[in-house]
């Protein structure tokens, strides 16, 4: 039965796993993509699945740390100066939102999302050939006691809201991993966490959906929207598409996009690196996270990737080596066996992060054009968010009410 034509705008992770969702629902789909499908944020993060997550961005003490961090360098998070409204708009909302009443609030939702994102994640995996998902868990490691400290508080919530996690002292970590050498005060385990090859199972993903024919268009650009009541089409330069629903999860240029539409969508870039290790010198067996350098380390198919930092407004790709160089030193001083030059030879892959400045991904109707949809502004969640987002938007498109109550995720809570 076909429920009609559906056009997404992205082909990154949320809008493969709305394609997905939304031609098993019986809707035909057009995946549009300014690029060639293979060369977006999705494919150079971290792939890490994390219910352990359910803090957002925008939480108490992030304002002053990220003061504090503008002055390094060689920092984890930094907002790049300038003037701009829009950034300066964001900000404010940041500011409003970054206490322990909005974390509380959100904690909840995000825990719920990640875990049955997670379902869906061991269900596609079964269902595409040769894709495994590693169910091991995530290790938060710690330098200080003071970092130390903070993960065990950071434990004990996620154990009130019903998670596993367990604070381990070195001995422990070593049982854990016996693979990997470290210098550390502890860490907090999260068995409920996975991992694996993001770039693997976007690909085998992409040929699922071309195999059940789902149209793909690559280097979609010089869009131009009809809009009459109701979006009505969309004019390219790769021709003209017209449909009955239209679903935008074009990632950092979705506030772009809603702005031609008349949407106030407030979402900020924040630029990441990873590079990939082929042979390391030690491979973990789980995945991990350097908790004071917010460095990502994760064991896949191509090799040992490392991923970090997050640049708030820097619409670009341009590679900051001082930030690189932060992310290999730190990795040097958690894991005593690298050295600065087993990475001499990684080649940067740089991405931009959709945020938020409530740290919560936009999903759902708008309601000033009821037939576009939005899936956007998961920062650095939206790997983790992928299936639960697309199936999400299928039900919103066809027009049943979410399992999971997201009234938090509402498109245009910020007008």
């Amino acid at each position: 039965m076909n429920k009609g034509k559906v056009i997404i705008l992205g082909g990154g992770v949320i809008g493969l796993c709305s394609a997905y969702y939304l031609k098993n629902r019986g809707f035909e789909v057009t995946l549009l993509d300014k690029g060639d499908f293979s060369s977006g944020t999705s494919f150079g993060n971290a792939g890490m699945i994390v219910p352990s997550h359910f803090v957002p961005l925008a939480q108490p003490g992030m304002i002053v740390k990220g003061i504090k961090w503008m002055f390094d360098a060689e920092s984890p998070f930094y907002v790049k100066p300038r003037f701009s409204r829009s950034l300066l708009d964001w900000g404010w909302k940041f500011y409003q939102h970054s206490s322990e009443k909005h974390v509380k609030g959100a904690a909840q939702l995000l825990k719920e999302l990640n875990l049955e994102s997670k379902k869906l994640y061991v269900s596609l995996c079964d269902q595409l050939e040769d894709i495994k998902i590693d169910e091991k868990g995530l290790i938060m490691y710690c330098q200080t006691q003071l970092a130390l400290d903070e993960e065990a508080a950071l434990a004990d919530q996620a154990m009130k809201l019903g998670l596993k996690a367990v604070v381990m002292d070195n001995q422990q970590l070593n049982d854990l991993d016996p693979n990997l050498t470290f210098n550390v005060k502890g860490g907090v385990y999260f068995p409920e966490d996975a991992f694996f090859s993001p770039k693997l199972f976007l690909e085998k993903l992409k040929s699922d959906l071309k195999a059940a024919g789902v149209k793909m268009v690559s280097h979609v650009d010089d869009l131009k929207f009809v809009v009459h009541e109701d979006l009505k089409s969309i004019d390219t330069n790769q021709g003209f598409f017209s449909a009955d629903q239209f679903v935008i999860s074009a990632g950092v240029w979705t506030g772009k996009l809603a702005q031609f539409l008349g949407l106030n969508i407030p979402i900020q870039p924040g630029k990441g690196y990873s590079f990939t290790i082929e042979h390391p010198v030690e491979t973990p067996s789980i995945c991990s996270i350097l908790t004071e350098a917010k460095v990502a380390v994760t064991p896949m198919s191509e090799g040992l990737r490392f991923a970090g930092t997050m640049e708030i407004g820097a619409l670009n790709f341009d590679v900051d080596q001082r930030r690189v160089y932060g992310i290999k030193k730190s990795i040097c001083k958690y894991f005593p066996s690298f050295t600065i030059k087993d990475f001499n030879e990684a080649k940067i892959w740089t991405g931009l992060r959709p945020c938020s400045p409530d740290g919560l991904p936009y999903i759902g109707r708008t309601k000033k054009l009821p037939n576009v949809l939005l899936a956007a502004g998961h920062g650095m969640m939206g790997m983790s968010l992928g299936p639960i987002t697309g199936k999400l938007i299928a039900e919103i498109a066809d027009n049943q009410s979410p399992e999971i109550e997201i009234s938090k995720l509402a498109v245009e809570r910020f007008h």
